[in-house]
């Protein structure tokens, strides 16, 4: 059974809800603006039980998953068969091409970044249980899959496991790519003039300042479309209208 519990400006979520005589299984998903996708499995042991895996498999299609990153490999081509155990600096993989690619986080620990070994993170508990997770990659007729593995787990009446996890689809919408050429970037929300008379008609605005009032990882959700819409005109107008567009982040 799925249910929608939350539609608004920006995000939408539903739970879906299944069980035996053993488990039960609730997932919590929300989808947001950009085509985030996150999901909070929760596994509510209904007696005594010894689970032998809570895994998530990812099939790919085999033409698209062409190269990866993450999880203990660096870029490159796709393994035809891998397996790796959990590595303090990795959360999450990517496989993909130019056509297309999923970016799967594997949620619960202390910090999710980018794909860099800056940050020390703490393994996500669920998903590394004590040293009996880990990553797998297999390769079938027309699909690569991509599996996350928690491994075996006793369980007593009553008790929850939750598993969480964050997908990214890309693109996520048609794109041309001849079409991207005539963009010109600039980071820096005051241009200076040779800047302007060189082309660059896109312009990022950092975080943190009055015409992109977030901070760093906020959520977009909620923020004032109509006083973020009033702040990008007086942007563009304050320079001269030579500002094709206006790319916001935080």
């Amino acid at each position: 059974m799925v249910s929608v519990h939350k539609r608004e400006n920006g995000i939408v979520a539903c739970e879906a809800i299944s069980e035996n005589e053993s488990l039960r299984l609730t997932c919590k998903g929300a989808m947001e603006f950009d085509g985030r996708l996150s999901y909070d499995c929760i596994v509510t042991a209904k007696k005594n039980i010894h689970l032998q895996d809570i895994r998530l498999e990812i099939p790919y299609r085999k033409d698209i998953a062409e190269y990866m990153i993450g999880m203990g490999r660096m870029e490159g081509y796709t393994p035809e068969f891998g397996k790796s155990i959990w590595r303090r600096e990795e959360e999450s993989f990517w496989l993909g091409n130019a056509k297309g690619s999923l970016h799967c986080e594997l949620c619960g620990g202390s910090y999710h970044g980018s794909l860099l070994n800056l940050y020390q993170l703490n393994h996500p508990r669920s998903w590394y249980n004590g040293v009996n997770g880990g990553f797998r990659i297999d390769t079938k007729n027309e699909t690569v899959e991509a599996t996350a593995y928690s491994g075996y787990r006793p369980m007593q009446e009553g008790e929850e496991v939750t598993n969480k996890f964050a997908l990214i689809v890309s693109p996520a919408e048609p794109y041309n790519p001849n079409d991207q050429w005539k963009y010109k970037y600039e980071h820096n929300p005051k241009p200076r003039k040779e800047v302007v008379v060189n082309g660059r008609n896109m312009m990022n605005v950092h975080h943190a300042n009055k015409y992109n009032r977030g901070n760093c990882n906020c959520k977009y959700e909620g923020i004032d479309q109509l006083g973020v819409a009033k702040r990008n005109r007086v942007f563009i107008k304050k320079n001269d209208e030579k500002i094709a567009m206006i790319c916001g982040y935080a």
